[in-house]
């Protein structure tokens, strides 16, 4: 022990925590980790696999915080309290100027369901539990990623999660002499199996809890170990040749990553491996490796790097919030089309913002506040600072978003309209026979209205599916009979498909249940199959993925969709089926209500401009033409003299984004259903 001691005696020191050597390459793959991340938010068509970044992170962090830790610990010099002293210093002075931008934005700009949201998010971010927040919200009815202007605070909320856990583990071992590389190899072990073992069954779970994402962390943790207590294992290869084949590979790895992943990629998953082994290799090639020395000690990568982490702060806040009024238009984003000149240059001028935002508050916060003299009131008063955002945040959460700022009848009305119903009830659940472990994912769908003794109509299908529930239950409340929906977001309702999607790769399992249960209920007369018709687009069929060209996969669906209406025919049901709910220009449709100059051109769509989905409902005509069933056209309730609106004659909402349907535009469907011919399906 007294060599190892003797080793480190570089970091000891009676006053407070030693640091390691600086290392301007580490700053240099911050920099790059952020871009990254900053790509993949502002054009995520273009940088698919951007998201990694976080990852590259997660290294970085687990490296540097652990020589710290190990460091001192063997140099007699650690203490928890300037520990976390300097973890305040560092992360509280750019949050907490971030959490009071979002405060005050939202509060001019959000509605009271957004801000009441935007509340509770900042109250998260104050105490670092913004993964735990999010995994409970995650689903499709919850508000889109679009428009959470704190999202990107889930990586936070899992480091220091870490920093908590962490410290006390090495503490604790080194006291009792546990052996460290046993207890981060255990540790690493479990946290990536449990990622492995859960990212099929519970993707959401797995990428915001912090027992499926430490490994990570641990990763960096591992390189540290070995950078510091097995030096010698590491010295061959930190310089020459070997150190710039390490460096190489790492930068490879990356690569890799970020060409092959996509944001529908099952995530972490033993794909995490390939950013998480370029980041150790990159480290532990040594700041004196070729691309690490030309490459990451660049002068503009090292400054992007130290003002990383207000810049990945802000980045995300300000894209979000132009999006959500709309500056940054939303259909680009949902549907992953090329983005026009203007978008593209709109969000390369919110980059820079973000980018001067960054700066301004490394140099006037961040910095001083950091790098200044260390003592208990600074730390103190920077507590009790994100104690108070904390509390604001509760008191917005608690107080529904201030709706006083929206008082009017028209706006009452319509925060009604964007508060959308239940998407599953215990009750529906445990009738239908699903696994209450799938409805945690929050994409079932499983509610009932009217007489529940005597279900006779039944909704299968994806979220606009699910959107006509709430016209039906109103105009068939006094018709004494019951209404069930059942689907899953982003599903067609037909058996033997499956989403490509990480959220929605259980279609075929759920879809299974829900015809069991349907064909056996002799009381079920009628069966409403509702999705989105390019639904057919993102589908994997058989051994036919999302990327098959849509004429090879109209035989596959020909056979499942005669199939099915084949079995529900034998069981005495009428069939209805719509897929052509209009797709509208603003994803945030109240600010048709605000009357902007440049909004009114954009919250309406002529007939003829319905083009996306024309070719797809035309598949679905020929598919259905002869099977005897009803198709139903939604777009005929929700067109007003050749214009589809977002907004009706009275002000109110027909949509609640850009193509979920709102209770007036549900209302106004179920309406146009009653007087149509397939209503006659209904007895």
């Amino acid at each position: 022990m007294d060599s190892i001691n003797n080793k480190f005696s570089k970091y000891r020191s009676d006053r407070a925590l030693t640091h390691p050597k600086y290392r301007a390459d580490l700053d240099g793959l911050r920099g790059i980790a952020v871009l990254l991340v900053i790509g993949f938010h502002a054009f995520p068509s273009q940088i698919r696999g951007g998201f990694i970044g976080v990852d590259i992170f997660f290294v970085i962090s687990g490296y540097l915080i652990s020589t710290i830790i190990f460091s001192n610990l063997e140099g007699n010099t650690f203490s928890f309290r300037d520990f976390y002293s300097r973890r305040i210093r560092r992360i509280f002075p750019s949050l907490l100027c971030v959490l009071v931008a979002c405060c005050l934005l939202g509060g001019l700009i959000l509605w009271p369901n957004e801000y009441q949201q935007l509340g509770k998010h900042v109250a998260g971010g104050a105490g670092f539990i913004s993964n735990f927040l999010l995994w409970q919200e995650a689903g499709y009815f919850d508000a889109s990623a679009q428009t959470k202007p704190l999202l990107h605070l889930w990586s936070l909320g899992i480091e220091e999660q870490f920093y908590i856990i962490f410290p006390a583990l090495i503490w604790s071992a080194r006291k009792i002499r546990f052996n460290l590389f046993a207890l981060l190899a255990m540790l690493f072990l479990i946290s990536f199996g449990m990622n492995v073992a859960h990212i099929y069954s519970k993707p959401i779970a797995t990428f915001y809890s912090p027992v499926s994402r430490f490994w990570e962390l641990i990763g960096g943790s591992l390189l540290a170990f070995f950078d510091l207590y097995k030096k010698g294992i590491l010295a061959k290869t930190k310089w020459g040749f070997l150190a710039d084949v390490k460096s190489i590979l790492g930068f490879v790895f990356i690569i890799l990553a970020l060409v092959m992943l996509t944001k529908d990629s099952l995530f972490p998953g033993g794909w995490a491996l390939l950013p998480i082994i370029g980041a150790v290799l990159i480290i532990s090639a040594g700041p004196q490796s070729f691309l690490n020395r030309i490459v990451l000690s660049n002068k503009i990568l090292v400054w992007v790097g130290l003002i990383s982490y207000p810049l990945y702060l802000w980045h995300y806040v300000l894209l979000v919030f132009s999006h959500i009024i709309e500056v940054i238009p939303g259909p680009e984003v949902i549907l992953g089309h090329k983005l026009n000149y203007v978008v593209a240059v709109i969000r390369i001028v919110v980059v820079i913002m973000s980018v001067l935002a960054a700066w301004i508050t490394y140099k006037v916060v961040e910095k001083p506040i950091r790098f200044g003299s260390s003592n208990r009131i600074k730390d103190t008063t920077l507590l009790l600072l994100m104690l108070a955002v904390g509390a604001v945040g509760l008191i917005i959460y608690k107080t529904d978003g201030f709706p006083f700022r929206r008082n009017s009848p028209v706006d009452i009305i319509n925060q009604h309209q964007l508060t959308w119903h239940q998407p599953s009830t215990e009750d529906c659940v445990a009738l239908v026979g699903l696994n209450p472990e799938i409805k945690a994912g929050a994409l079932i769908f499983c509610t009932m209205s009217g007489n529940k003794d005597n279900l006779k109509i039944a909704i299968i299908g994806d979220s606009m599916a699910s959107a006509l529930m709430p016209g039906f239950e109103d105009n068939y409340k006094d018709k004494n009979i019951g209404i069930i929906n059942i689907g899953n977001g982003t599903c067609a309702p037909f058996r033997g498909i499956n989403g490509v999607f990480s959220y929605n790769n259980q279609c075929n399992d759920v879809n299974h249940k829900i015809y069991d249960f349907v064909l056996k209920n002799s009381s079920i007369k009628t069966v409403i199959l509702g999705f989105a018709s390019n639904d057919m687009n993102n589908m994997n069929i058989g051994k036919l993925n999302a990327g098959a060209v849509l004429e090879d996969k109209i035989p596959f669906y020909a056979q499942l969709v005669q199939k099915d209406i084949s079995d529900l025919k034998k069981a005495g049901k009428n069939i209805v089926v719509t897929f052509d709910t209009p797709m509208m220009n603003l994803n945030r449709p109240q600010n048709c209500l605000n009357q902007w100059e440049g909004f009114n051109n954009r919250c309406h769509k002529l007939e003829s401009e319905l083009s996306l989905r024309q070719p797809y409902i035309r598949y679905w005509e020929n598919l259905l033409r002869g099977k005897n069933v009803c198709i139903f056209y939604q777009s005929q309730g929700l067109k007003s003299e050749g214009v589809f609106n977002e907004v009706d004659n009275r002000g109110v909402l027909l949509y609640r984004d850009g193509r979920h349907l709102s209770y007036n535009g549900s209302d106004k469907v179920a309406k146009s259903f009653m007087a149509s011919t397939c209503s006659e399906y209904i007895k």
